[in-house]
């Protein structure tokens, strides 16, 4: 699967088109490319000289960073074992699991079954260690605390 979308609104450079997609919005959309199993193809327009507009270039750098940072998170993974949803999705790397929050406020999210076994939650990427219960429909996850990334990331993983 591939994914295919404009930084912008035009496919190609246009003068006149300064209505960029948000960092936010943009590492978003490759966040849920890679829960569905799929690659991301970001439109870039150059300049006719060739150069990259400030702006793309600005957006470019911020999804770096967090790649930088979260990468881990999607680089050589697979969709997860649980299909995308409204606050997020998920994806999967051996036996670690790794949910993306992407939008969910609530302190704790309830989760289907991601498969036999027990199972351990940590935040990513510092480690720390999170509540998780499991319940007759799957388990339940307490958040980390709000965070100023685009997306909540936890990686469950079979002990």
């Amino acid at each position: 699967l591939e994914t295919s979308l404009t930084m912008n609104e035009s496919w190609g450079f246009n003068i006149t088109d300064h209505k960029y997609k948000s960092p936010r919005e943009l590492i978003h959309y490759l966040v849920r490319a890679a829960g569905y199993g799929a690659n991301l193809l970001l439109n870039i327009g150059p300049r006719p000289d060739g150069t990259i507009p400030p702006e793309a270039e600005e957006r470019l750098r911020a999804i770096g960073s967090w790649l930088a940072t979260y990468g881990g998170s999607i680089y050589g993974t697979r969709a997860g074992p649980i299909a995308p949803r409204s606050w997020g999705v998920t994806t999967q790397r051996r036996d670690s699991v790794f949910v993306h929050v992407l939008d969910w406020k609530d302190a704790t999210l309830a989760l289907p079954s991601v498969g036999a076994g027990r199972w351990t939650a940590r935040s990513w990427p510092d480690g720390k260690a999170l509540e998780l219960v499991r319940t007759a429909a799957g388990l339940t996850l307490t958040l980390p605390a709000g965070t100023e990334s685009p997306d909540r990331v936890v990686v469950l993983t079979r002990r």
